[in-house]
């Protein structure tokens, strides 16, 4: 397996949040449960994301051994075989919408020869992912957001 020193220009994770999902009936059925949840009635809302959510587990995989479609699509990307890929699957809010997530732990999945997928997957690639997402799911938009290492903040030294 190949090590490789923490670098502050390889991405640790990707997150793809994408946006109002689905047919113009199924977009009017989230607006409906956006507006039960602003009301109190969180159920409807939750409901459809978790819907949402299990479609796009289906895409990830149970498991970071898994052949699921996004590692056969991360290997055809990469034109390499992999080892795990480690892939977190959720809710988030952005652009004044909840929206179904997809975070993949570069720094936790690799190629089969051990070498972290950070060091492998480029911005481009991260764009062609988030293409394939949002013409499956008919999504409106996906945003896709690129988090980085990053040194702690000392906010005692800040404040002085």
């Amino acid at each position: 397996m190949n090590h490789y020193s923490s670098h502050h220009d390889v991405p640790q994770d990707v997150t793809f949040f994408i946006g109002p999902i689905g047919t113009p009936n199924g977009k009017k059925a989230y607006q409906i449960a956006v507006d039960l949840n602003d009301r109190g009635d969180h159920g409807a809302l939750n409901e459809l994301l978790e819907l949402e959510n299990e479609a796009l587990r289906k895409i990830a995989g149970s498991s970071p051994e898994d052949a699921s479609p996004l590692k056969l699509l991360l290997a055809a990307i990469l034109d390499r075989e992999l080892g795990p890929v480690s892939t977190f699957v959720g809710s988030g809010f952005m652009k004044g919408a909840w929206t179904p997530t997809l975070t993949i732990h570069l720094d936790r999945s690799a190629a089969a020869d051990g070498t972290p997928l950070g060091h492998l997957l480029k911005k481009g690639d991260g764009q062609f992912i988030a293409a394939i997402l949002g013409k499956n799911f008919e999504a409106d938009w996906i945003y896709t957001s690129w988090s980085y290492p990053a040194e702690p903040i000392d906010l005692d030294r800040c404040s002085a």
